[in-house]
């Protein structure tokens, strides 16, 4: 029974729990020929379904997208959104998933509305 016991204690300390999105999250970036307003506009009709709770944030330079897909939970993803010179803008993705972010499902999302 003891060892039943340590096994478990060993087994549920390794476990990752999901930290959120931190400043150590995965990164991806990419530069869009849209301006942030379009990039957000397109990102909040992209996400509607899978990610219902997401919002879009005025942010220092642009737009700020919080993914998310309960209003109670933490973002799955921040995605920063600059204006840039030109009216293109560069995108800047932190994700919370240890996955790829090119297989990131909000990546993909993303990239679909470059």
């Amino acid at each position: 029974m003891l060892i039943v016991c340590l096994m478990f204690v060993t087994t549920t300390g390794f476990a990752q729990a999901p930290e959120g999105v931190t400043r150590r999250s995965p990164l991806s970036s990419f530069s869009t020929h849209k301006t942030s307003d379009d990039f957000a506009r397109c990102m909040s009709e992209a996400l509607r379904t899978d990610f219902p709770a997401s919002r879009v944030d005025p942010g220092k330079a642009g737009k700020e997208i919080l993914v998310s897909g309960d209003p109670s939970a933490a973002p799955v993803a921040v995605i920063d959104v600059a204006d840039g010179v030109g009216g293109g803008a560069m995108v800047v993705i932190r994700t919370a998933s240890s996955m790829q972010p090119a297989r990131d499902p909000t990546v993909k999302i993303a990239r679909n509305c470059q």
